[in-house]
């Protein structure tokens, strides 16, 4: 799995993945009662230039759910020297809520009917809200912690949605890396820098 390129195929894929459940890790497919669930797993990304060639960073991902919220804690190593230009943190599909979003609470905006984009135009920008009706998706993303404080973006939008063709087929983003018209970030072999936050679905 990962990113698709039309020009090169997957730009990314996902391997070591691990599920727990109360700290046991379940070995295949099961239909369980559990007081803890832990997903954790390693995407490889590849460079835009070297697509088709080789990956220059892992991303180590690990979710855990209380039955209310997932938690997420991602560590990016890079596996050789990069200069690294732009790179999105957390982010969802919005096929479901796609009626409207809010960054830190704000006046909500539409992101039905096609509507192209929206941005949060504030650089460290926490927490998104999609909603449809009476359900909802909160994003947040902690920007006391690691690259969450945008010390590597050079642009005043932390977060962002954009529609893909069909109006219920839109992302939203928060934005960790973008060296704008600067240079780009010089990050070496065996560097890894950090960003954590979570996911919490409701309806009301």
């Amino acid at each position: 799995s990962g990113n698709e390129s039309a020009e090169a195929g997957p730009s990314g894929r996902s391997d070591n993945i691990v599920v727990k459940a109360d700290g046991k890790t379940l070995a295949q497919t099961t239909t369980q009662y559990a007081d803890a669930l832990e997903v954790s797993w390693d995407t490889y990304v590849q460079g835009l230039n070297t697509l088709g060639t080789r990956e220059i960073l892992v991303e180590h991902h690990t979710m855990t759910f209380d039955g209310v919220t997932w938690q997420v804690q991602t560590d990016i190593e890079f596996l050789e020297d990069v200069e690294w230009r732009i790179h999105y943190g957390m982010q969802c599909v919005y096929g479901v809520w796609n009626n409207s979003i809010q960054y830190d609470g704000g006046q909500a905006q539409s992101i039905a009917g096609g509507n192209a984009a929206t941005e949060s135009n504030t650089k460290k920008c926490e927490t998104m809200l999609l909603s449809k009706g009476t359900d909802h998706l909160e994003m947040y993303l902690d920007s006391t912690y690691g690259i969450g404080d945008r010390r590597y973006l050079n642009t005043d939008d932390g977060a962002f949605s954009v529609a893909y063709g069909d109006a219920n087929n839109g992302k939203a983003y928060f934005c960790l890396v973008n060296a704008g018209s600067g240079s780009d970030f010089s990050m070496e072999k065996g560097q890894v820098v950090s960003y954590r936050g979570h996911y919490r679905f409701y309806s009301e």
